[in-house]
């Protein structure tokens, strides 16, 4: 009976995941993603109606963070390792350069509301990654070096690299997440 009671246990569990994963999250995300569009419909008619040049700093800062936005998060395009490749590591080696650009745009009253809401959107599924990611791989490296001792500097790879990921993941929260969200 106990095994009965167990397999139903499991088989609801599994019929919970797959239901959340298919309506209730996807739901989620396409609401996030059609914020995304109807920020970059706005913001492409202030600059129709020459509030804001299109040729502009601040223009192609903001649609390009708009369009990356909503390209990561399409069915199966989200992955943090693609976040951190198209966010991150680019946006790091200017800092500066992001810091002067949120200002700029800050101090511009027809952008600053696009700007602060496009991070409330994407604020949420960031940090839900990014604490999934924070989780996981020293989990996964711990796992590796108990499963094989053999693969020792395999192991010590994997610490690295987690240890690397979590470095920039603190350091984009600090250096670009942080003051952004200050803004708001």
């Amino acid at each position: 009976m106990l095994q009965v009671n167990l397999y139903i246990f499991i088989a609801s569990v599994c019929v919970g995941l797959i239901i959340y994963s298919k309506f209730i999250y996807e739901t989620r995300v396409n609401a996030k993603k059609f914020k995304l569009y109807s920020l970059r419909d706005e913001l492409n008619l202030i600059a129709m109606r020459g509030l804001v040049d299109q040729e502009s700093d601040e223009y192609e800062f903001l649609i390009t963070y708009l369009n990356v936005a909503i390209a990561l998060l399409y069915k199966d395009a989200f992955s943090i390792t693609r976040f951190l490749k198209l966010f991150i590591d680019e946006q790091l080696k200017k800092t500066n350069h992001v810091h002067d650009m949120i200002h700029r745009i800050k101090t511009n009253p027809n952008l600053e509301p696009i700007l602060l809401s496009f991070f409330k959107i994407i604020e949420p599924v960031v940090n839900r990654d990014l604490r999934v990611l924070q989780w996981t791989l020293p989990f996964l490296a711990a796992i590796t070096e108990l499963i094989s001792s053999r693969v020792f500097s395999r192991v010590l790879e994997a610490k690295a690299v987690a240890q690397r990921t979590s470095e920039k993941i603190d350091r984009y929260r600090c250096e670009i997440l942080e003051p952004a969200l200050d803004i708001i």
